[in-house]
């Protein structure tokens, strides 16, 4: 608390950058919590929310997008509810650039990987349809579960659960050690552990004990990977069961409990975001539109689910999973305001997804009229974005409507 007052102290005298990182991934109370402790700065504050608004939001929790930065939205707050931090202009940047997880992969599969993050990005939702159907059928077989660089990921815990248990057969033909942990009230929560695989922590353990006995306990944090080195659950023994576990990039070995942590061959979708997979991702669309019941969040689970390896399996789909109607209620309240604004960042980011606009643009004179020209011409697909709506001839500096700045220079 001492080093959070200094470090206040010292920002009142002098100009504040705050980043917000994985922003859309971060739930809106944590966000107005930090909102109140730099209202009490009166030092000039500039805010840069970074991340993918594209992604899924965070779990049991309200949405970013509900928080005070963007108060605007939702007309229920009143000027005496909201700090005079969050009474400000904001600009909102779309800087998407090529996708670095389908590099170095098969050039036809990932140009199809590309145009349909492009598609879903959009929200063309009729193209998005026919180009996950072609992936789909490009490739009608896949690995099986558990087999080596190979990770499924699907939409429901049930799902999980019977995949991760076909995932525990394959490894049982191998003579690897396995075991299937039942938890004693709800089935969907059983754990599979596979000794010497990867593994993923499905929620936090804040006293995490060192295996071989040194040093002290530490929390290790819901998402984190690593290596599961073996299992205790002896019914003689005194403790409780435990898993051995080794987070990625530490030498030392945790004990966990075994409810805490599964096989990572196995994963949902919302556990998948943010995980680059170097091996094969395998798309398993079962029940995908009973949890995302929604055009909105069913466009962003394909966006994470199927942006994670450059080699893409999609199984059990059919383009009517995409095409069908929303099943659920007209949102309203908070998810009216959710939905709004991310149709808003859809809309901003359309046309210019997997090509970046650049910041210097080569023209043959140098000039407003020109410089316009070349960008129209590039940018065909969505002329709207790049129209200049400022251009300052002493730096040759234009701003675009999508709020991009660019500089004209002379071939």
């Amino acid at each position: 608390m001492k080093e959070i007052q200094q470090c206040l102290h010292q920002a009142k005298s002098s100009e504040l950058l705050v980043l917000i990182d994985e922003f859309p991934a971060t739930p809106c109370e944590d966000v107005d919590n930090m909102l109140r402790i730099l209202a009490n700065v009166g030092a000039h504050i500039t805010l840069v929310a970074v991340g993918d608004p594209q992604q899924l939001g965070p779990v049991k929790s309200k949405d970013p997008l509900l928080c005070q930065l963007f108060f605007r939205a939702d007309h229920r707050r009143t000027s005496t509810q909201v700090l005079p931090l969050a009474q400000r202009k904001l600009r909102l940047l779309s800087l998407t650039g090529e996708n670095h997880r389908f590099r170095g992969g098969d050039p036809e599969h990932t140009a199809m990987l590309s145009q349909a993050e492009r598609q879903i990005r959009a929200g063309t939702v009729e193209a998005a349809a026919r180009t996950l159907n072609m992936i789909s059928l490009s490739v009608r077989t896949a690995p099986d579960p558990g087999t080596k660089n190979c990770t499924w990921i699907t939409a429901t815990r049930k799902q999980r659960r019977a995949l991760a248990l076909r995932a525990l057969e394959t490894f049982d033909k191998q003579g690897i050690a396995t075991f299937h942990y039942r938890h004693p009230k709800d089935e969907l929560k059983d754990t599979v552990l596979i000794e010497g695989q990867r593994h993923r922590m499905n929620r936090a353990v804040f006293q995490a004990a060192p295996d071989d006995g040194i040093g002290e306990a530490r929390r290790i944090n819901n998402g984190a990977l690593g290596i599961v080195k073996g299992w205790c659950f002896a019914e003689e023994s005194q403790a409780e069961p435990y898993a051995v576990f080794r987070p990625d990039n530490q030498r030392k070995a945790f004990r966990v409990p075994l409810s805490a942590v599964t096989t990572a061959a196995v994963m949902t979708i919302a556990a998948s975001q943010g995980d680059t997979f170097e091996g094969m991702a395998v798309l398993d669309c079962t029940d995908l539109r009973v949890v995302y019941r929604t055009r909105s969040t069913l466009l962003q689970a394909l966006c994470v689910a199927t942006t994670r390896s450059k080699h893409l399996r999609i199984m059990n789909y059919t383009p009517e999973i995409l095409l069908a109607e929303d099943t659920a209620a007209p949102p309203t309240g908070d998810a009216a305001v959710v939905v709004g604004l991310q149709g808003t960042m859809r809309r901003l980011i359309k046309g210019q997804t997997i090509r970046m606009i650049p910041r210097l643009v080569k023209v043959p004179t140098v000039s407003q009229a020109c410089l316009q020209n070349v960008l129209l011409r590039k940018f065909a697909d969505n002329p709207a974005a790049v129209t200049i709506v400022e251009w300052y001839a002493h730096d040759a500096k234009a701003v675009l409507a999508n709020g991009i700045e660019v500089r004209a220079v002379a071939h």
